[in-house]
């Protein structure tokens, strides 16, 4: 150890041998919350590996969310009560295996201080410290350089120590007074209610995804949506922050009346933070855009079926990508929700331009891009190739053409036309 005592040689002026208590954990959770957060990153990393297991089961983003949020918040609720006692009980593992020991000791010289524990000795310069705080019991100082807080307990400081540590260390925060339990709260004639009603908004704040999900539905049975519509209606999650703020302004209110309302306050923040975030997609440019339905005139003629007088036409444009030799790539969708597709779909079943998605030949799905690419009862397909002007047959001669690719899906009720550069290779 003789190497390590060079400090030895200038004069020690106080000597401070610390026993820890249960004092020193609760307020090492209160007045450095990175002890707190780091537990709750750990907590956090389970949660999503949890919640992707729940969105690969469930297939749900409401169910998913309100599971991320529950664990979420039960892991932050949890590290908040428990930390004191998980910080105490592994302090306790650390003795046990003879990496700490129960008492430190420590040495106060005119310029630093140094702790001796384990045959170890630290030494701090009082002016690399980098947060200093002074309870009732002790006082905290933070050492980055280090990575360490020094606990010096104040019940085994004489009044000289303690007022050369006060002396020595600037801008220590004073918590004194700070350490017995909060007996200002207020008192109302009805904490039960206030209890319950806490209760409750806790379980609103929860519920907001489902919520949200329902909304969803009932807006889309009112007014179906589709590609971009789907986006704009994002505002619905806003909708729902009600109960995420009445949660964090109630909790914060009565947990400093006295109340338990962390769980209330720690919710509504994930909660709310969540619903923002997708509330504010809706006001994102989407690569969709609605026009006027006249524009499906312009197709008649490639189409070859009966056309509805009215429908709903969004339109995409992917003219700057480019994959599987397909360039100038633009989807035009047609969704006929309200509408009677009967004559439509009889037209293109007796048309011979238009084949079932089960009889389309191997050779001519090479053509179609993977977007359009589905099967089953009611799919129907027509290939057109403007530059030769045949429907579902392969070029005879490699070369670029102009491609129609028309899918239509009698249950949805959507008719896509999909328009592009085929750079054909025989």
């Amino acid at each position: 150890m003789s190497k390590d005592i060079k400090h030895k040689t200038k004069k020690c002026l106080y000597e401070s041998d610390n026993e820890y208590d249960t004092v020193l954990y609760k307020e090492l959770a209160k007045y450095f919350p990175i002890y707190y957060w780091c537990y709750v990153l750990y907590g956090t990393i389970g949660n999503l590996i949890i919640s992707a297991i729940i969105a690969i089961v469930t297939r749900e983003l409401s169910t998913t969310l309100f599971y991320f949020v529950l664990i979420e918040t039960f892991v932050m609720v949890h590290y908040k009560a428990k930390l004191p006692i998980i910080l105490e009980r592994e302090f306790s593992k650390e003795i046990d295996k003879g990496t700490k020991e129960p008492i430190s000791h420590y040495e106060f010289y005119i310029d630093y201080f140094t702790k001796e524990n384990n045959d170890q000795i630290l030494k701090v310069y009082y002016n690399k410290i980098t947060k200093s705080i002074e309870t009732d019991s002790y006082f905290y100082l933070l050492s980055k350089s280090k990575n360490t807080v020094f606990a010096i307990q104040k019940s085994s400081c004489d009044l000289e120590l303690i007022n050369f540590i006060r002396e020595k260390v600037t801008n220590i925060q004073n918590h004194l007074g700070e350490s017995s339990e909060f007996k200002g709260a207020k008192k109302y004639h009805n904490p039960k209610f206030i209890k319950g009603s806490m209760l409750v908004l806790f379980i609103m704040t929860l519920l907001s995804f489902f919520g949200v999900n329902y909304t969803f539905e009932l807006v889309d049975r009112i007014n179906p949506h589709h590609g971009c519509d789907s986006f704009a209606d994002l505002w619905i999650f806003l909708i729902w922050l009600v109960f995420p703020i009445l949660s964090i302004i109630l909790g914060y209110k009565y947990d400093k009346a006295g109340f338990k309302c962390t769980k209330n306050i720690v919710s509504g923040l994930i909660v709310g933070f969540i619903l923002i975030l997708f509330g504010l997609l809706s006001v994102l440019t989407q690569p969709f855009h609605c026009e006027n339905y006249n524009m499906i005139n312009d197709f008649k003629s490639i189409i070859n079926a009966s056309i509805p007088s009215d429908g709903k036409i969004q339109t995409m444009n992917l003219s700057e990508y480019s994959f599987d030799g397909i360039t100038n790539y633009s989807i035009i969708s047609v969704y006929y929700d309200r509408q009677d597709v009967t004559e439509m779909t009889d037209s293109i079943e007796s048309c011979d331009t238009w084949i079932l998605s089960t009889e389309l030949k191997s050779e001519l799905k090479i053509m179609l891009p993977l977007m359009i690419k589905s099967s089953g009862d009611g799919i129907y397909y027509s290939i057109y190739n403007k530059t030769t002007n045949e429907y579902n047959t392969l070029p005879k001669e490699s070369g670029v053409y102009e491609i129609y690719s028309m899918h239509f899906d009698k249950k949805a009720k959507q008719l896509s036309i999909h328009r592009y550069q085929y750079d054909y290779k025989k």
